[in-house]
């Protein structure tokens, strides 16, 4: 119906310059949102900086394109003693194991943006290439509805993407993951354009970014996926198979695949088709083929049986065909022969299949449904109320593009809700998705020319004017005081308060500025490429979960007695017993009135009496760390404690209850293990000369019980940096060295 408006030549320019003017405000507001990072580190004394730890990597990468060549990246291996920083002492090989399309679009964006700012470095550049990423991914959003709907529901699209909470589009946030959103929204374009028309040009344009999105970011396969059930089931919803449909499906899969073959981090490519998420590419093939010859050569036959009529029609042979192939692929997967990483096993809800590490990343935990209603707002409602009129779409009027929308959206929807990593796509999709559904439902109303509906028109006005006050009122309560809040995290120290503490920042200059080149310095995966970027130094795990083994190593050093842990990380790891750094980081509450130190996790009271938890190594030791040195902690817990770990129960002012699993400190497994060891005896060093004693103030008696714990036998503290966090609490970066005479002493 709204396409029947937009003939009507006036009125279709009048509703395409008012969709234009409507993206551009939406790309200006949904920019200068983005930038709020910026804006916040310049506000407390520091300089465009890089958001999270990953987009370090990415800068080290880029760097050494910048000063070697653009060729140099292919040299970036185990081999290259500059790849030896990361997953000491192996190295990491970057082209195997990195998507290469970041860095080059990084450095040649970079080029392009100093010819026109010459004073602009390379790092600043990086801080602000999520904003036109945004703006790329912003406009294929755009263009996708105004093909499905209209330049109307398109500018709503629009202007609720801009104003959605989209942590991995903010500035500094320069990972694959970003950069795969810019060209995946393009990708889905042109895929509906080619639906749409039959057209094979589309179709090519629309492989062509696909295949630019895969060498993005892995998470295309949610794109891919939603396509290849478009395609398979299309021959059930329109009853044929046509030759110009198995041509669009081979348009499309063509330059992906070809991208995916001479690309080394998928598997090499030709496993990564057979035996991995890509298995689909091949799988599609096959099953449209089937079906083009089974609709064929079934078509209007019948066969009898005992003197009646049994109509076999292709469809319900088709059906059973693709549930047959359902059925075996999800066998094949459960028996490890189609090989899907921990969080596309998650993402599917086989979770308890992906191995200890996927279960302590917290970026893989299951979305609780009050994200969903934070991030997602009104725009969901809108989704979900209008799944319905997608399936009617999909079955009465055989729309195949309401049904790849249907698809695209269940998808992204179901695969956050088990991984909350997927939240920056699925908003965007419910953006997309909501903008569609308006435009169809509503705004088709309110463009009627019938003179009958004036009613229907008024309604479905206010309606319209209604829900486009709701997304703003959600963007101006939730969304943009989301974006204010936004700190570059190694300024906060990766703790999430939103506050200046440089703990870590001074840490890693003192790493860099005092330490040897050659020196390693061991801490827990998740700070490796601070650590190696920043720090300069060697760190035994980089910042990703390429090396299981490694990290189970490096978790059962730091749980591990001083002796124990020594040798295991000076034999395992070969580094020089001179040369071993360990850090690590927590939180201390210091009562000055009682001279007393309480070490993290804290479980503090808000100003409504409702807990807050705040915690750093000291809480992943046991949400992690233990867990993957193989530690059954959950039988811990459901036994209300144990050696590790113990239930403390915290009771608000209105008597409910909540419980939070905290190190046992009465237990010599704790206080004897590298990292919490670390962590007391830094407490003693700041503040015991002072006369403080360490206590743990978490008890269910109410009454704090001294911590004994024993002098460090090997290692001694090289560098302590304090934040304070508030007048009582601090936050704690400590730097310990292995003492190679006291190790020798030791063994003597």
């Amino acid at each position: 119906m709204l396409r029947n408006v937009l003939k009507v030549p006036n009125v279709k320019l009048m509703l395409e310059l008012f969709g234009l003017i409507v993206l551009m405000i939406s790309a200006f507001v949904g920019s200068y949102l983005r930038l709020q990072p910026v804006y916040n580190a310049l506000e407390l004394g520091y300089g465009p900086t890089l958001y999270e730890m990953d987009p370090y990597l990415n800068y080290w990468i880029t760097s050494k394109l910048y000063e070697n060549g653009l060729t140099y990246y292919t040299s970036l291996t185990q081999d290259n003693p500059d790849t030896k920083i990361f997953w000491y002492p192996w190295g990491r090989d970057i082209p195997s194991t990195e998507l290469p399309a970041l860095p080059y679009v990084s450095i040649i964006t970079y080029y392009m943006a100093r010819s026109v700012i010459p004073n602009l470095t390379l790092y600043e550049w990086l801080v602000y290439l999520p904003i036109p990423l945004y703006i790329i991914g912003l406009v294929g959003i755009y263009l996708t509805v105004r093909e499905l709907s209209g330049p109307l529901p398109a500018a709503i699209a629009s202007l609720t993407t801009a104003l959605m909470f989209v942590d991995r589009q903010v500035a500094g946030f320069t990972v694959k993951y970003v950069l795969g959103l810019a060209f995946i929204f393009l990708a889905l374009y042109f895929h509906v354009r080619a639906i749409k028309r039959s057209s094979e040009k589309s179709a090519l344009l629309a492989g062509i970014f696909l295949g630019i999105s895969a060498l993005s970011w892995a998470g295309f396969n949610l794109l891919l996926a939603a396509i290849f059930l478009q395609y398979v089931l299309t021959p059930l919803i329109i009853g044929v198979v046509n030759k110009k449909l198995i041509r669009l499906w081979f348009y499309e899969i063509a330059p992906l695949t070809i991208l995916i073959l001479v690309t080394p981090s998928y598997y090499n490519g030709f496993e990564y088709l057979i035996r991995n998420a890509g298995i689909i590419i091949p799988l599609g093939t096959g099953v449209l083929l089937i079906a083009y010859a089974m609709f064929n050569m079934m078509s209007s036959k019948y066969v009898r049986r005992r003197g009646k009529k049994l109509i076999i029609t292709p469809k319900i042979t088709y059906f059973l065909l693709i549930t047959a192939f359902g059925v075996l692929g999800l066998t094949l997967l459960l028996r490890g022969f189609v090989g899907i990483g921990g969080k596309g096993l998650a993402a599917m809800g086989l979770g308890n299949i992906a191995g200890v590490l996927t279960g302590t990343i917290a970026q893989y935990r299951s979305a609780t449904p009050s994200e969903f209603i934070y991030l997602g707002g009104p725009p969901l409602v809108i989704t979900f109320l209008g799944i319905l009129y997608l399936l009617y779409r999909s079955l009465v009027r055989k729309d195949t593009n309401s049904l790849f929308l249907l698809l695209l959206t269940l998808i992204s929807i179901v695969s956050t809700y088990n991984v909350a990593y997927f939240f920056s796509y699925a908003v965007l999709v419910i953006a997309m998705t909501s903008g569609f559904i308006v435009g169809e439902v509503l705004i088709s109303k309110v463009l009627s020319s019938s003179k009958s509906g004036w009613f229907v028109r008024l309604v479905a006005s206010i309606m319209v004017i209604f829900y486009i006050i709701a997304v703003v009122l959600q963007g101006a309560s939730y969304w943009v005081p989301s974006y204010r809040s936004v700190i570059p995290t190694i300024i906060e120290s990766g703790v999430g308060l939103t506050v200046n503490a440089p703990s870590w920042i001074n840490t890693l200059s003192w790493i860099k500025n005092n330490t040897e080149k050659d020196s390693v310095i061991v801490a827990w995966w998740d700070y490796g490429y601070w650590i190696s970027v920043v720090g300069e130094r060697a760190s035994v795990a980089d910042g990703s979960t390429l090396n299981f083994s490694q990290i189970h190593i490096l978790a059962k050093a730091l749980t591990s007695d001083e002796v124990t842990a020594a040798n295991s990380l000076i034999s395992n790891f070969n580094i020089k017993p001179n040369k071993l750094y360990v850090a690590a980081y927590e939180f201390f509450i210091v009562d000055d009135v009682n001279k007393r130190v309480y070490p993290g996790p804290l479980v503090l009271s808000r100003a409504d009496g409702t807990p807050i938890f705040l915690g750093a190594d000291g809480a992943k030791g046991i949400s992690a760390i233990y867990r993957i040195a193989g530690v059954d902690i959950d039988r811990e817990i459901d036994r209300g404690g144990g050696e590790h770990v113990k239930i403390y129960r915290y009771t608000t002012t209105k008597g409910y209850i909540y419980s939070y699993v905290l190190p046992n400190w009465n237990s010599s497994k704790v206080r004897e293990a590298l990292l919490y060891k670390i962590l007391i005896d830094s407490a003693r060093n700041v503040w015991g000369s002072l006369g403080y004693e360490i206590y743990d103030i978490f008890t269910n008696t109410g009454e704090p019980l001294r911590i004994d714990a024993t002098e460090m036998l090997l290692f001694k503290p090289s560098y302590i940096a304090i934040s304070r966090i508030t007048s009582n609490i601090y936050l704690v970066t400590s730097l310990y060295k292995l003492d190679e005479g006291a190790l020798q002493n030791y063994f003597q």
